[in-house]
C-alpha cells in the first residue's frame, strides 16, 4: 500500500502541475472556499487570460483531484453545534452499547481452546488488549469526526474515503453495518429461544426452543417490529444492564457456593453436554487456531463503533481529550467486565461452557431464572430497534425510500423476520453467530475502515497532514492488515469448527 508521505508529495506535485499550466487563471475559489490570488509567485509565472471553458475545466479538475490551496481545513466555515451530555452519563451510555449479551459467549470462547484453568490467563490479556486496541480505533473515528464535523458513520467516510475517492465504495459501509444489524436480530433470536425456554419450563410448560422462539416472534416480535415509532422502548436498555449486573453475581456466587460442582445441589440437573469439565489443555493451548474464535467473539463484544461521531458530538465541549477521557474509561469498564464473566463461567463448566452460559445453568436455580428474565426482558425490546436499523438498510440498498408504502415496509417486515427467525432455528450456536459476524462484519467496522477514514483524511486536509500525522497512518495500516488477515482466519476456523 503506498504509504501517506509518498501520497502527500504526488498530491503536492499535482497541486505545482496545475499551478504551471498555462490554462490555470490569476485568482480561483476551491470546492471549500479556499483561494488562490495573484500574491502567488506560482501564479506570476503566467498571465495569459483563460477562456471560460478553460476555466472551468481547470477548477473541475482541482475538485475531482480534491487539491487544497487554502491551508485552513477544509471543514472550517461549517457550522458544529455544542453537545449536551457530560462525561459521566456518556461513559455510562457508551458502556451499555458496548455490554450485552454478546459477552455471555466469552466463556465458550475460551472452552473453545482450553479446558484447564491456566487457560484464563492468556484470555485475560487477550481481552485487555482487545479492549485497548478497540478504544483506540473508537477514538480515531472521534478524531475524525471532530475535524470533518460528522455526525455519523456514514459521514465520516463520505467526508473522508467518499471526497477522496467518489461515491463508488459507499456501498461497502451500507452492506457492512445493515449486515451487522440483521445479524444482531440472528443472536438476539437465539438469546430469546436460550432464556425463554427454562422459564417456561419452570412454569410447567415443556416447550422446544423452536417452539418458543416461534411464539414469541409471532406473539411479542412482529407487532413491535410493525410499529413506526419505538423511542418508548429505549428504556428498557437499563433493564439489560441490570440483567447483566445480575448475571455476573449469579454467577460469582455459583462459583464459590459449588452448585454446579459434582455432588452440589444443581448438579444433576443438568444434561451432560453441560455438565463442568475440565483436562489438560491450558496456557499453551491459546496457540492453537481455535484461540481465533475468542479473538472474534471479543470483536462482537466491543464493537459499538457505529456510534463513535455520535458520542463524539453529543459530548458537552467536545475535544479529543475530553472524547478520549470517555472512551478510556468505558472500555475499560467494558473489558473488566468480560474478563469476571469468562472467568467465573470457564472456572464453573470448563470445556462445556455453552455458547450462551446460562444455558448451563439449571431451569430450578432461582437466581438463574432471575437472570435470564432480565436479560430476555432486555433482548426483546431492544430486538426492533436493532431490526428497524437492518430493515432500514436493506431499504436503502434496494433504493427503497422512508416514504414506502405502508404494505411494502409490512411485507418487508414479515419477510425478514422469517429469515432471521429461521436462521435462529437452523443455526443455534450463538458462539458461531458472535465469533463469525465479529471475524467478518464487525473486522471491517473496527479495524478496516477507521484506518482507511484517517489515511484519506491526512491525505486530503493539510491541518492534519504532520509527520505524527504520517506515521500514524502506517501504524493504523498495520491494525488494518492484521486486523482484516485475523478476521479472515478466524472466520474459517469458526466456519469448520461449526460445519465440518
Amino acid at each position: 500500500m503506498t504509504t501517506s508521505t509518498s501520497l502527500i508529495a504526488d498530491r503536492d506535485d499535482e497541486t505545482r502541475s496545475l499551478v504551471d499550466d498555462p490554462s490555470f487563471s490569476a485568482e480561483k475559489e476551491d470546492s471549500y472556499g479556499g483561494t488562490t490570488t495573484d500574491d502567488d509567485p506560482s501564479i506570476l509565472r503566467e498571465r495569459r487570460k483563460s477562456t471560460p471553458e478553460e476555466t472551468a475545466a481547470t477548477l473541475t479538475l482541482i475538485k475531482e483531484r480534491n487539491t487544497v490551496y487554502n491551508p485552513k481545513c477544509l471543514f472550517h466555515a461549517e457550522a458544529w453545534d455544542d453537545g449536551t451530555a457530560s462525561i459521566g452519563n456518556e461513559i455510562l451510555n457508551l458502556v451499555k452499547n458496548i455490554v450485552g449479551s454478546g459477552g455471555l459467549s466469552l466463556p465458550a470462547g475460551m472452552a473453545a481452546f482450553g479446558n484447564q484453568w491456566t487457560a484464563v490467563f492468556p484470555a485475560l490479556l487477550v481481552i485487555l488488549a482487545m479492549g485497548v486496541l478497540n478504544a483506540y480505533s473508537f477514538s480515531l473515528i472521534g478524531r475524525v469526526s471532530a475535524v470533518t464535523k460528522s455526525k455519523t458513520y456514514q459521514e465520516c467516510w463520505d467526508r473522508t474515503v467518499g471526497r477522496r475517492h467518489g461515491t463508488k465504495y459507499n456501498i461497502w459501509v451500507g452492506l457492512v453495518v445493515t449486515g451487522k444489524a440483521i445479524l444482531g436480530c440472528w443472536s438476539f433470536s437465539i438469546v430469546i429461544a436460550s432464556t425463554c425456554t427454562p422459564l417456561a419450563r419452570s412454569l410447567g410448560f415443556d416447550w422446544t426452543k423452536t417452539e418458543t422462539l416461534v411464539g414469541i416472534t409471532l406473539v411479542v416480535l412482529l407487532p413491535l417490529c410493525l410499529l413506526e415509532r419505538l423511542s418508548s422502548l429505549a428504556i428498557f436498555s437499563l433493564i439489560g444492564q441490570i440483567g447483566t449486573g445480575v448475571t455476573a453475581c449469579t454467577m460469582i456466587l455459583r462459583y464459590f457456593d459449588g452448585s454446579y460442582r459434582e455432588g452440589g445441589r444443581f448438579y444433576d440437573d443438568l444434561p451432560p453436554e453441560h455438565l463442568p469439565q475440565f483436562g489438560t489443555k491450558g496456557a499453551m493451548s491459546f496457540f492453537s487456531p481455535q484461540a481465533l474464535i475468542l479473538i472474534s467473539i471479543l470483536s462482537t463484544g466491543y464493537v459499538a463503533h457505529y456510534n463513535a461521531s455520535k458520542y463524539y458530538y453529543e459530548l458537552r465541549d467536545h475535544t479529543t481529550g475530553r472524547f478520549n477521557v470517555v472512551v478510556n474509561a468505558s472500555f475499560f469498564s467494558a473489558a473488566i467486565t468480560y474478563m469476571c464473566i469468562s472467568t467465573l463461567g470457564f472456572l464453573t463448566f470448563g470445556e462445556n461452557s455453552a455458547g450462551f452460559i446460562l444455558d448451563n445453568y439449571s431451569y430450578r436455580d432461582p437466581l438463574a431464572a432471575l437472570s435470564r428474565f432480565g436479560v430476555a426482558l432486555s433482548v426483546i425490546f431492544a430486538y426492533p430497534l436493532l431490526f428497524q436499523g437492518g430493515r432500514d438498510g436493506l431499504w436503502d440498498l434496494l433504493g427503497q425510500t422512508s416514504s414506502s408504502s405502508s404494505c411494502s415496509k409490512r411485507t418487508t417486515t414479515i419477510l425478514l423476520l422469517s429469515t432471521v427467525t429461521v436462521l435462529a432455528i437452523v443455526v443455534s450456536d450463538l458462539t458461531f453467530v458472535l465469533s463469525f459476524g465479529g471475524a467478518t462484519l464487525s473486522s471491517a467496522i473496527i479495524y478496516i475502515f477507521p484506518p482507511l477514514m484517517f489515511q484519506s483524511l491526512v491525505l486530503n486536509c493539510t491541518c492534519v497532514a504532520t509527520y505524527t500525522s504520517n506515521w500514524e497512518v502506517r501504524e493504523s495500516e498495520i491494525m488494518m492488515w492484521v486486523g482484516g488477515i485475523l478476521g479472515v482466519c478466524g472466520a474459517v476456523v469458526t466456519v469448520v469448527r461449526t460445519f465440518f
